[in-house]
């Protein structure tokens, strides 16, 4: 990273540092605290065994600062006084030690280098009955006098506002977009080139310069009809012998911020599937063209079961008009998913479900008990929009013994099936002026990025 780009980062960062203490404060006071103790995590072993799962950090943690990958660390934050980080270096010769701390954000930290989590706790000069803890109390955490774990009252403040993305964390999202478009158009040379799904993954990992425990879910590499299986994970290692689609729904992560992306191909003969992905593309991108700030998500979601039910119709899936497959609710046959979620540090970013800063709670929705987002779309969101159009047997099944079943093009689907489905994933930001949708934005400019912080 350049200079110019440091300085930029850094002015993003320390806004950013700015907006959460604001935040924290506010919290503080209302939850009768002086402060919090955030801890990094550590990764559990596996049961009778002695190696660990791949770590992943608490997400209060990396809201805070990069170090998604640093377990054992704590932050030690009460309003007025400069953060304190607890850097955990292992006296280690089993392992790498973690380097010396270094990088934009450095200046916003007083930064304690400590060799045990039992160190970080002779630090402490603190009040345990007025500091709250938020993290998972591990082992290592056992005898601490922590009084208030996880208190509700707080998560729920810092979860509802977790949704507004400060100008870092957008940026943040736009990198992990672009390092996963990278990967994204590898995997798509390597399935045209014959590749296995377990290769096609192998060139996805390659193209995003990470390893498969940091990527932020399982990826999705689907040949054919495993599109159909909607967290499909399993990468076959024989070539398939009639190739006809890939859905490959595959993330990143930079500075622990995440991407989300998919997309379908078409390889075989089939004109419809081929027509069917471009029409619900442009179905998507219609969809978000008219996001403004103050949105509803379900109205958003149920749109798109509109415009789903149009393509069936449309494509003489189901001869039946568009309002009678919506009011008998066929498109959840082909659609059975939600239409997206927050996303941020972590894939399903929390409080999409809350109502308000008081932790208060949305119902399961009775039509779409799926739905990871309830709330509205307000200015400074991030969420994924995804729909999809999928030919899954066990709900086929459902219709063809269903009354309407007689409506149903089952020659055409029974074709359809073989090609598994559609989805169709972007990120997008809600801003004062537009929508932005950074993933088509990351396609767009996809060339090489320099990934170094």
């Amino acid at each position: 990273m350049d200079i110019q780009g440091q300085h930029e980062w850094q002015s993003l960062y320390k806004e950013h540092v700015a907006v959460l203490m604001e935040r924290l404060q506010q919290s503080l006071i209302e939850n009768k605290f002086d402060g919090v103790l955030i801890y990094s995590g550590t990764s559990p072993v596996a049961f009778r065994d002695d190696n660990p799962y791949p770590f992943k950090a608490n997400p209060h943690f990396k809201h805070w600062l990069p170090l998604p990958e640093h377990p054992g660390c704590m932050l030690w934050i009460t309003p007025g006084i400069k953060p304190k980080l607890f850097y955990l270096q292992p006296k280690d010769f089993w392992h790498a030690t973690p380097p010396e701390p270094e990088g934009f954000w450095l200046t916003e930290w007083d930064i304690n280098i400590v060799h045990s989590v039992s160190e970080i706790r002779q630090k402490l000069a603190i009040d345990w009955n007025k500091m709250a803890f938020i993290g998972e109390v591990t082992e290592e955490l056992f005898d601490w006098p922590v009084q208030h774990i996880n208190p509700k009252p707080l998560l729920a403040h810092l979860e509802y506002n977790r949704a507004y993305k400060t100008a870092y964390e957008q940026q943040c999202l736009r990198m992990a977009n672009r390092r996963a478009v990278m990967g994204h158009n590898a995997a798509y040379q390597a399935w045209r080139s014959g590749k296995t799904e377990l290769e096609t993954h192998g060139a996805y990992l390659m193209a995003c310069q990470l390893r498969e425990s940091q990527l932020p879910y399982d990826s999705i590499v689907a040949f054919n009809d495993h599109s159909a299986i909607l967290h499909y994970d399993h990468y076959l290692t024989s070539a398939t012998a009639e190739m006809k689609s890939f859905l490959l729904d595959a993330g990143a992560v930079y500075n622990g911020y995440i991407a989300d992306i998919t997309r379908t191909y078409c390889a075989g003969e089939s004109q419809v599937f081929s027509e069917l992905i471009q029409a619900l593309d442009l179905a998507q991108q219609k969809l978000i063209s008219e996001i403004k700030p103050g949105i509803s998500f379900v109205d958003l979601h149920e749109r798109m079961h509109e415009a789903v039910a149009v393509l069936l119709n449309q494509f003489e899936i189901v001869n039946l008009p568009v309002e009678q497959i919506i009011n008998n609710e066929i498109t959840h046959v082909f659609f059975p998913h939600g239409l997206g979620h927050l996303i941020g540090v972590q894939t399903h970013d929390i409080g999409g479900w809350q109502k308000n800063i008081n932790g208060e709670m949305f119902e399961s929705h009775s039509k779409h008990p799926f739905l990871r987002l309830l709330r509205p779309l307000n200015i400074g969101v991030a969420a994924t929009i995804e729909p999809g159009i999928y030919f899954i047997p066990m709900l086929l099944k459902t219709l063809r013994e269903s009354e309407y079943s007689k409506w149903v093009n089952w020659p055409l689907i029974d074709k359809l099936c073989g090609f598994g489905g559609i989805r169709i994933e972007d990120t997008i930001i809600i801003n004062h002026q537009s929508t932005e949708n950074i993933t088509r934005e990351a396609f767009a400019l996809a060339s090489e990025i320099d990934f170094s912080l």
